[in-house]
């Protein structure tokens, strides 16, 4: 009887491993305006899971593509949509008529009073997608050539993907937004001299060799610690390393640690209550961090359907998925 619950066991593990490997491919394309072939990770887990259902990735995907002069009334702790306004009509509303659409929207989700309600504001203006077309199939081969899954230079790449790069307040650059420690750990010269986060090839580097010797490392011990079981080919186990990488191991571990009922397994749900966990400086770009990522992978998705000649998919061969 043993023996044939082991032999149940690994062949679920192996099936549970070829669904996986099934599940993600190598789309290989020829962009429309140009003849070279460029390389894409596509994941259909996003799809087979759920998580282009859950309201926050649904959110984003809206965000992002909707001009600056529109915005979205939303419950913030879900980012589920109550409509959407233009911008010059919300500046001219009253802050009792802006309270009143608030009170709308929470009668309309079930939420009491104290449920925040927020606007928000377009990003298309933000976002440059024919950009980051172009940029993550030339990241794609740096992770490789690495030992690192080209699923985090695209998804790193689709959030910061910005129509005019620039630092951000916290003083990250590059395409990868490198913070200045961080980028001269991995090997960058960043003086008031040269600053080698320009440098596309020097930051997709860095990014890639953080990721692998630090960020993948911190998620891992994380979850050890917390008795979390994970795979690392799982795709919440990769949004975890995504957030290590945004927020920082000691932030995403308080975040965890905030979780009222404890974890024993990871999931779309973990994920999804990490997204509406603040503790130490997991805030709310923190949280936001994954959310982008699976929507604007979504969107790259379709993009890549829209604007591509030619599409091969073939099983992406990388042994860690």
């Amino acid at each position: 009887m043993r023996i044939s619950c082991l032999l149940l066991i690994n062949f679920y593990f192996a099936i549970s491993a070829f669904s996986q490997l099934n599940a993600v491919k190598q789309l290989t394309v020829t962009l429309a305006d140009d003849s070279k072939s460029l390389s894409y990770i596509k994941d259909n887990r996003i799809f087979e899971e759920g998580w282009h259902k859950l309201p926050q990735v649904v959110f984003w995907q809206k965000v992002v593509t909707l001009p600056p002069d529109t915005g979205i009334l939303n419950v913030h702790s879900t980012r589920e949509i109550a409509c959407k306004i233009p911008l010059k009509r919300w500046n001219s509303l009253s802050d009792l008529q802006k309270e009143t659409l608030r009170d709308s929207a929470r009668t309309l989700f079930g939420y009491k009073n104290g449920e925040k309600v927020v606007f928000t504001a377009g990003k298309s203006d933000f976002y440059d997608f024919g950009h980051a077309l172009e940029i993550i199939g030339e990241a794609y081969p740096i992770f490789e050539e690495l030992g690192v899954p080209a699923f985090y230079a695209q998804s790193i790449l689709l959030i910061e993907c910005p129509g005019q790069l620039k630092k951000s307040t916290a003083g990250a650059a590059g395409h990868f937004q490198l913070m200045p420690g961080v980028a001269t750990s991995m090997g960058l010269k960043v003086n008031k001299y040269v600053d080698e986060r320009k440098d596309f090839t020097k930051c997709a580097t860095a990014a890639a060799l953080f990721i692998q010797k630090v960020c993948i490392p911190n998620a891992t011990k994380i979850l050890r610690e917390r008795n979390i079981d994970f795979k690392p080919s799982d795709l919440w186990f990769k949004l975890v390393v995504l957030h290590v990488y945004h927020a920082g191991a000691g932030n995403v571990a308080a975040a965890l640690d905030a979780i009222p009922n404890k974890p024993k397994s990871g999931s779309l749900d973990l994920i999804a209550t990490l997204w509406q966990t603040k503790a130490a400086s997991f805030g709310n770009a923190s949280q936001n961090y994954s959310q982008l990522a699976l929507a604007n992978t979504v969107i790259l998705y379709d993009l890549l359907e829209k604007n591509c000649k030619d599409m091969c998919e073939n099983p992406y061969q990388y042994a860690g998925l």
